[in-house]
């Protein structure tokens, strides 16, 4: 997940719009880890089984699915958004991410 409250480029005044927005901001927070996890699997099962209805819809079950948090970066510019994977076995691994990494 990105960073939405980073620090504004230019000062602001402590009563403008601005500051009301990232104090409302500031205290809805950001979803902890295991909502991100739970999140993300209730995404990529059943976009998985619209998606993919005759063959990965025909193999992969809900419970098939493991979700992971955001991963940040710091310092590469880069992070994930969070996602689920699924064992297909032979070491190959189904990820599903609702938006592609924002890579340099």
């Amino acid at each position: 997940m990105h960073d939405t409250l980073s620090a504004a480029t230019r000062p602001y005044a402590a009563d403008s719009p601005l500051a009301h927005l990232l104090d409302m901001a500031q205290a809805v927070g950001q979803p902890t880890e295991n909502e991100q996890r739970e999140d993300a699997v209730t995404a990529a099962a059943p976009n998985t089984h619209t998606a993919y209805p005759d063959t990965l819809g025909r193999v992969l079950d809900a419970m098939d699915w493991t979700g992971h948090p955001a991963l940040h970066a710091p310092g590469f510019g880069f992070g994930f958004e969070p996602g689920a994977t699924a064992w297909l076995d032979g070491g190959l691994w189904l990820h599903h991410a609702l938006r592609e990494p924002s890579c340099p």
